[in-house]
């Protein structure tokens, strides 16, 4: 897939196009004004210009406007989820929700990207005695004897 078109490009071309009405013209003087960007095809080039006859814009119409629009995390339910999560003492996700009539994925997507909560997860470490040093030792030993040998 070539790369995209910068909307600088976009409007050079279309003005371009206007004035020669011809695609590959317009491709051989984009590759003299910019020599270090690779040209767009001839059918862009038209598509280009169709579009801003067309809308009156040579911009992309969806660029950021992928897939499905974030229903539920409105401005509203993120500031109700900092509220209940700095005032709880256990909060949990699958409770408030219930609460909020919103689903757990949705206040687990508030916490994570828009309030940036991470779990507090406790690591255990146990505290190494004398005897475990000394095994480990003679562990270290034994092998380094088995791989000097073999």
């Amino acid at each position: 897939m070539p790369p995209k078109v910068s909307t600088d490009h976009r409007v050079w071309v279309a003005l371009s196009y206007h004035e020669t009405k011809n695609a590959a013209e317009v491709i051989r003087r984009f590759r003299r004004q910019f020599p270090d960007v690779s040209p767009p095809a001839d059918v862009t080039v038209e598509a280009i210009y169709d579009k801003l006859v067309a809308t009156g814009s040579v911009l992309e119409q969806y660029k950021g406007h992928a897939g499905r629009p974030a229903t539920s995390i409105t401005d509203a339910n993120i500031k109700a989820v900092d509220a209940f999560f700095k005032t709880s003492k256990q909060p949990t996700i699958r409770k408030y929700a219930a609460k909020l009539n919103l689903p757990p994925t949705s206040i687990w997507r508030i916490l994570h990207k828009e309030l940036d909560f991470r779990a507090y997860k406790v690591s255990v470490n146990q505290l190494l005695k004398q005897s475990d040093i000394d095994a480990r030792m003679t562990f270290e030993a034994k092998m380094r004897e088995k791989l000097i040998t073999t």
